[in-house]
């Protein structure tokens, strides 16, 4: 059994109940992939707070392959008069049972704070378990607890560049997503100034593939620690190949800044190049890490935070 295995993931299906682990990614042989599709046409304007969750953008039902893995994203913009917790997730049905992406969600503090869209974003990479017609969608819903806010209060949704639907449709065998433990929530403080999500696990890419293409999608939410100053992270993703000082590897880091809504979800890109200079091994070691950083001038604390787990959280791996 692998050595990730024991504490990792591997998310290539899964709905809100329970993560498949071990599933792994088998195209069928002589399948067609279905064509690409992107949808901005808005079914739902309005989402109220604590009522079911609404549907946002939809696709066409889609016929999809059994073990052909698709990569999908979604996003939309929403504006509120009052603070909400703003939700994002990918949703794709079949004969009855759904599967579903991680989930996104964010603080929108209300038109006084907020008097712009915030705009909320998701990526998923799923493999289907059945070949069938799919029925896909991007799915929110607005929350809070505090009791001040009232009944009707709701999220409006915008329509336009920020707020769409897609699927790709060029997935090559092998991708896979990953996706820590919901218990995983390391905190990332004065007493634990480093994190790392998706640690201590390898991917291999398939013999073909002359770069890794490597997205990373993670949630961080600002903790209350004791500080006089926001909550300001930094991420570094890092692909490292296997087998040598000379291998390959990538770096995308993103500074999102001082994280003043509460949940924050940062998305991070890049591309290794694979080696295939002596010693080099087409295994690969990726991780994530959330780094705190400390106000700069002496006299004042940043408050720190945590790293959210497998709901919220997930990595794309793939051959290209």
């Amino acid at each position: 059994m692998p050595r990730w295995l024991s504490r990792r993931v591997l998310a290539s299906a899964s709905t809100l109940a329970f993560a498949v682990a071990g599933f792994c990614a088998v195209v069928v042989a002589g399948a067609t992939p279905a064509a690409a599709a992107e949808s901005r046409q808005v079914v739902t304007a309005e989402i109220p707070r604590e009522e079911q969750a609404k549907v946002i953008v939809r696709l066409p039902v889609t016929r999809l392959t059994a073990g052909q893995p698709r990569f999908f994203y979604g996003r939309y913009a929403a504006t509120s008069r009052y603070g909400l917790m703003m939700a994002a997730q990918l949703v794709c049905t079949v004969n009855g049972r759904g599967y579903t992406s991680v989930t996104s969600t964010m603080n929108h503090r209300g038109a006084e704070l907020d008097p712009f869209a915030r705009v909320i974003s998701v990526r998923w990479l799923f493999v289907p378990p059945v070949t069938g017609d799919y029925n896909c969608r991007l799915i929110g819903y607005a929350k809070t607890d505090d009791t001040e806010v009232p009944p009707d209060a709701k999220l409006v949704v915008v329509p336009g560049a920020n707020t769409l639907f897609g699927m790709h449709d060029d997935v090559k065998a092998g991708a896979l997503e990953w996706r820590d433990p919901d218990s995983y929530l390391p905190p990332v403080e004065v007493a634990n100034p480093v994190a790392y999500v998706f640690d201590d696990s390898t991917w291999t890419a398939d013999p073909g593939a002359r770069r890794l293409d490597v997205r990373a999608d993670v949630e961080v939410t600002a903790v209350s620690t004791g500080g006089d100053r926001p909550f300001a992270p930094l991420l570094t993703l890092t692909a490292q190949q296997l087998g040598g000082d000379g291998c390959g590897t990538a770096t995308a880091t993103v500074d999102p800044g001082e994280i003043v809504t509460h949940h924050y979800k940062v998305q991070l890109t890049t591309r290794a190049t694979i080696s295939t200079a002596t010693g080099c091994t087409r295994a690969f070691d990726v991780k994530v890490k959330v780094q705190y950083r400390p106000w700069p001038q002496p006299g004042h604390t940043r408050h720190g935070g945590r790293v959210e787990g497998g709901r919220y959280s997930n990595l794309i791996l793939r051959n290209a």
